[in-house]
Protein backbone atom coordinates (compact mmCIF):
# COMPACT_ATOMS: atom_id res chain seq x y z
CA UNK A 1 0.00 0.00 0.00
CA UNK A 2 1.81 3.55 -0.69
CA UNK A 3 2.41 5.73 2.04
CA UNK A 4 0.98 9.17 2.30
CA UNK A 5 3.60 12.03 2.33
CA UNK A 6 5.17 12.58 5.55
CA UNK A 7 4.82 16.51 6.22
CA UNK A 8 7.56 17.86 7.65
CA UNK A 9 7.41 19.49 11.94
CA UNK A 10 7.40 23.21 10.35
CA UNK A 11 6.26 24.44 7.23
CA UNK A 12 8.42 26.16 5.39
CA UNK A 13 7.65 29.68 4.61
CA UNK A 14 9.46 31.56 1.05
CA UNK A 15 10.54 34.95 2.54
CA UNK A 16 9.50 38.02 0.62
CA UNK A 17 12.55 39.87 -0.84
CA UNK A 18 14.23 42.48 1.99
CA UNK A 19 13.23 46.21 1.03
CA UNK A 20 16.43 48.72 2.03
CA UNK A 21 15.12 51.54 4.77
CA UNK A 22 15.46 53.48 2.01
CA UNK A 23 14.42 53.80 -1.29
CA UNK A 24 17.05 53.90 -3.72
CA UNK A 25 16.69 57.17 -6.00
CA UNK A 26 18.37 57.03 -9.40
CA UNK A 27 19.77 60.54 -9.50
CA UNK A 28 19.81 62.58 -12.95
CA UNK A 29 23.37 63.82 -14.34
CA UNK A 30 24.11 67.17 -12.57
CA UNK A 31 24.56 69.65 -14.78
CA UNK A 32 27.35 72.39 -14.94
CA UNK A 33 26.08 75.97 -13.44
CA UNK A 34 27.39 77.12 -16.54
CA UNK A 35 26.95 75.70 -20.22
CA UNK A 36 29.90 74.73 -21.58
CA UNK A 37 30.08 76.38 -25.17
CA UNK A 38 31.95 74.94 -27.70
CA UNK A 39 34.73 78.23 -29.29
CA UNK A 40 35.03 78.24 -32.82
CA UNK A 41 38.27 78.48 -33.93
CA UNK A 42 40.20 81.86 -33.61
CA UNK A 43 41.36 83.20 -36.89
CA UNK A 44 44.15 84.79 -36.99
CA UNK A 45 43.97 89.00 -37.27
CA UNK A 46 45.74 88.93 -40.65
CA UNK A 47 44.58 85.83 -42.99
CA UNK A 48 47.59 83.93 -43.72
CA UNK A 49 47.94 83.52 -47.69
CA UNK A 50 49.75 80.79 -49.46
CA UNK A 51 52.59 82.38 -51.55
CA UNK A 52 53.18 81.01 -55.03
CA UNK A 53 56.38 80.04 -55.78
CA UNK A 54 57.93 82.80 -56.94
CA UNK A 55 59.21 82.81 -60.38
CA UNK A 56 62.44 84.59 -61.27
CA UNK A 57 62.62 87.63 -63.43
CA UNK A 58 64.34 85.59 -66.58
CA UNK A 59 63.09 82.21 -66.85
CA UNK A 60 66.23 79.62 -66.12
CA UNK A 61 66.78 77.71 -68.95
CA UNK A 62 68.63 74.02 -68.28
CA UNK A 63 71.03 74.11 -70.64
CA UNK A 64 72.08 70.12 -71.30
CA UNK A 65 75.35 68.65 -70.21
CA UNK A 66 77.75 68.50 -72.89
CA UNK A 67 79.58 65.61 -72.77
CA UNK A 68 83.50 66.36 -72.69
CA UNK A 69 84.77 63.14 -74.88
CA UNK A 70 82.58 64.60 -77.69
CA UNK A 71 82.16 68.38 -77.88
CA UNK A 72 79.55 70.30 -79.46
CA UNK A 73 79.88 71.41 -83.09
CA UNK A 74 77.08 73.70 -84.93
CA UNK A 75 76.06 73.78 -88.74
CA UNK A 76 73.63 75.16 -90.74
CA UNK A 77 70.28 73.76 -91.50
CA UNK A 78 67.51 74.92 -93.54
CA UNK A 79 64.63 76.53 -91.69
CA UNK A 80 61.15 77.95 -93.65
CA UNK A 81 59.50 80.80 -92.77
CA UNK A 82 56.66 82.59 -94.24
CA UNK A 83 57.13 86.27 -96.31
CA UNK A 84 53.65 88.62 -96.04
CA UNK A 85 52.25 89.21 -99.23
CA UNK A 86 52.31 92.71 -98.83
CA UNK A 87 56.16 92.53 -98.19
CA UNK A 88 56.64 91.24 -101.43
CA UNK A 89 54.23 93.77 -103.30
CA UNK A 90 55.81 96.69 -101.83
CA UNK A 91 59.44 95.06 -103.07
CA UNK A 92 58.27 94.12 -106.48
CA UNK A 93 56.58 97.76 -106.54
CA UNK A 94 60.08 98.83 -105.10
CA UNK A 95 61.84 97.36 -108.00
CA UNK A 96 59.49 98.33 -110.69
CA UNK A 97 59.75 102.01 -109.83
CA UNK A 98 63.39 101.43 -110.11
CA UNK A 99 63.37 100.31 -113.47
CA UNK A 100 60.90 102.86 -114.82
CA UNK A 101 63.23 105.76 -113.37
CA UNK A 102 66.02 104.03 -115.12
CA UNK A 103 64.17 104.51 -118.70
CA UNK A 104 61.87 107.42 -118.33
CA UNK A 105 65.21 109.85 -116.12
CA UNK A 106 68.21 109.55 -118.06
CA UNK A 107 66.10 109.98 -121.89
CA UNK A 108 64.08 112.93 -120.51
CA UNK A 109 67.28 114.61 -118.94
CA UNK A 110 69.02 114.23 -122.29
CA UNK A 111 66.15 115.28 -124.72
CA UNK A 112 64.25 117.85 -123.08
CA UNK A 113 67.59 119.36 -122.41
CA UNK A 114 69.14 119.04 -125.85
CA UNK A 115 72.43 117.22 -124.34
CA UNK A 116 74.94 115.29 -126.20
CA UNK A 117 76.47 111.91 -124.65
CA UNK A 118 80.32 111.45 -126.10
CA UNK A 119 82.83 108.55 -124.57
CA UNK A 120 86.11 110.10 -124.58
CA UNK A 121 88.40 106.93 -125.93
CA UNK A 122 92.10 109.20 -125.80
CA UNK A 123 94.00 110.72 -123.19
CA UNK A 124 94.25 114.17 -125.01
CA UNK A 125 92.18 116.36 -121.69
CA UNK A 126 94.61 114.27 -119.09
CA UNK A 127 94.08 115.09 -116.29
CA UNK A 128 90.46 116.47 -116.63
CA UNK A 129 89.19 113.08 -117.96
CA UNK A 130 90.85 110.44 -118.73
CA UNK A 131 90.22 106.92 -121.03
CA UNK A 132 86.68 105.78 -120.92
CA UNK A 133 85.44 108.60 -118.98
CA UNK A 134 81.95 110.16 -120.54
CA UNK A 135 81.04 113.67 -120.95
CA UNK A 136 77.72 115.57 -120.94
CA UNK A 137 77.70 118.33 -123.51
CA UNK A 138 74.79 120.99 -123.37
CA UNK A 139 73.61 123.49 -126.18
CA UNK A 140 75.42 126.90 -126.29
CA UNK A 141 75.24 129.40 -128.55
CA UNK A 142 77.54 130.73 -130.87
CA UNK A 143 77.92 133.83 -129.33
CA UNK A 144 78.93 132.40 -125.96
CA UNK A 145 81.91 130.27 -127.04
CA UNK A 146 84.72 131.67 -124.97
CA UNK A 147 88.58 131.09 -124.09
CA UNK A 148 89.13 128.32 -122.01
CA UNK A 149 85.44 126.62 -122.62
CA UNK A 150 85.69 122.80 -123.00
CA UNK A 151 83.70 122.24 -125.83
CA UNK A 152 82.91 118.62 -128.17
CA UNK A 153 83.34 119.65 -132.04
CA UNK A 154 82.25 117.13 -135.23
CA UNK A 155 84.81 117.32 -138.17
CA UNK A 156 83.69 116.47 -141.62
CA UNK A 157 83.90 112.93 -141.34
CA UNK A 158 81.50 112.39 -138.11
CA UNK A 159 84.26 111.78 -135.59
CA UNK A 160 83.39 113.73 -132.18
CA UNK A 161 86.35 115.66 -129.96
CA UNK A 162 86.34 117.28 -127.02
CA UNK A 163 89.19 119.75 -126.46
CA UNK A 164 89.32 123.54 -124.72
CA UNK A 165 89.08 126.51 -126.90
CA UNK A 166 92.25 128.26 -126.54
CA UNK A 167 91.98 131.28 -128.68
CA UNK A 168 89.51 132.79 -131.25
CA UNK A 169 90.49 134.71 -134.09
CA UNK A 170 89.20 137.74 -135.90
CA UNK A 171 86.84 135.82 -138.12
CA UNK A 172 85.35 133.67 -136.00
CA UNK A 173 87.62 130.53 -135.89
CA UNK A 174 87.99 128.43 -133.04
CA UNK A 175 91.93 127.43 -132.11
CA UNK A 176 91.32 124.20 -129.55
CA UNK A 177 93.99 122.31 -127.75
CA UNK A 178 93.91 119.18 -125.63
CA UNK A 179 95.55 119.70 -122.04
CA UNK A 180 98.00 116.88 -122.19
CA UNK A 181 99.17 118.15 -125.89
CA UNK A 182 102.04 121.05 -126.02
CA UNK A 183 100.69 122.26 -129.51
CA UNK A 184 97.06 123.13 -130.74
CA UNK A 185 94.95 121.13 -133.07
CA UNK A 186 96.00 122.22 -137.01
CA UNK A 187 92.54 122.33 -137.61
CA UNK A 188 90.27 125.36 -137.18
CA UNK A 189 87.03 125.04 -136.02
CA UNK A 190 83.96 127.10 -137.00
CA UNK A 191 80.90 127.33 -134.30
CA UNK A 192 78.26 125.48 -136.42
CA UNK A 193 80.88 122.06 -135.53
CA UNK A 194 80.39 122.86 -132.04
CA UNK A 195 78.51 119.94 -130.68
CA UNK A 196 78.03 121.28 -127.58
CA UNK A 197 79.69 122.35 -123.87
CA UNK A 198 80.83 120.25 -121.66
CA UNK A 199 78.78 120.37 -118.67
CA UNK A 200 79.14 117.06 -116.68
CA UNK A 201 81.81 114.48 -116.71
CA UNK A 202 81.43 110.77 -115.45
CA UNK A 203 83.50 108.24 -114.55
CA UNK A 204 83.79 104.86 -116.99
CA UNK A 205 81.86 103.13 -115.01
CA UNK A 206 78.46 105.22 -114.39
CA UNK A 207 79.25 106.59 -117.80
CA UNK A 208 78.80 103.10 -119.42
CA UNK A 209 75.73 102.57 -117.53
CA UNK A 210 74.11 105.89 -119.09
CA UNK A 211 75.56 104.67 -122.70
CA UNK A 212 74.19 101.71 -122.48
CA UNK A 213 70.50 102.66 -120.85
CA UNK A 214 70.33 105.24 -124.97
CA UNK A 215 70.68 101.92 -126.20
CA UNK A 216 67.09 100.19 -127.84
CA UNK A 217 68.05 96.60 -126.79
CA UNK A 218 68.69 97.65 -123.18
CA UNK A 219 65.87 99.68 -123.11
CA UNK A 220 63.36 96.85 -124.31
CA UNK A 221 64.86 94.78 -121.64
CA UNK A 222 64.21 96.91 -119.03
CA UNK A 223 60.72 97.54 -120.36
CA UNK A 224 59.57 93.90 -120.57
CA UNK A 225 61.33 93.30 -116.93
CA UNK A 226 59.14 95.67 -115.65
CA UNK A 227 56.02 94.55 -117.71
CA UNK A 228 56.74 90.85 -116.04
CA UNK A 229 56.74 92.05 -112.82
CA UNK A 230 53.84 94.13 -112.64
CA UNK A 231 51.97 91.03 -113.84
CA UNK A 232 53.22 88.66 -111.87
CA UNK A 233 50.94 87.15 -109.43
CA UNK A 234 51.33 86.73 -106.12
CA UNK A 235 50.48 83.74 -103.80
CA UNK A 236 49.00 84.37 -100.32
CA UNK A 237 51.87 82.62 -98.57
CA UNK A 238 55.51 82.62 -99.84
CA UNK A 239 58.52 80.48 -98.06
CA UNK A 240 61.76 81.38 -98.39
CA UNK A 241 64.71 79.17 -96.69
CA UNK A 242 66.96 80.72 -94.26
CA UNK A 243 69.89 79.19 -92.16
CA UNK A 244 69.18 78.13 -88.83
CA UNK A 245 71.61 76.54 -86.47
CA UNK A 246 71.55 73.29 -84.15
CA UNK A 247 74.02 71.19 -81.88
CA UNK A 248 75.77 68.57 -83.64
CA UNK A 249 78.20 66.37 -81.74
CA UNK A 250 81.44 64.68 -82.93
CA UNK A 251 79.51 61.89 -82.31
CA UNK A 252 77.21 62.32 -85.07
CA UNK A 253 80.40 63.58 -87.35
CA UNK A 254 82.03 60.36 -87.00
CA UNK A 255 78.62 58.24 -87.38
CA UNK A 256 77.64 60.05 -90.52
CA UNK A 257 81.36 59.72 -92.41
CA UNK A 258 81.07 55.74 -91.27
CA UNK A 259 77.66 55.58 -93.38
CA UNK A 260 79.01 57.09 -96.20
CA UNK A 261 82.14 55.17 -96.34
CA UNK A 262 85.07 57.91 -95.41
CA UNK A 263 88.11 56.06 -93.67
Amino acid sequence: MEEPPVSPPHPVVEESPVSPPHPVVEEPPVSPPHPVVEEPPVSPRHPVVEESPVSPRHPVVEEPPVSPRHPVRWKVRSATREVPVRKLNLIRWIAIGILAAALVVPAGYLLIGGRTVVAIDGGSMMPTFYRGSVVIDGPVADEDLAVGMMVTVKDPGGTYFTHRIVSIDAEGGLHLKGDANEFADDTVRTPDQVVGQVETVLPAVLGGILIQLQEWPMRLSLLVTALGLALLPLRRETSVTEPAMFELSTRELLFTTAELGVR
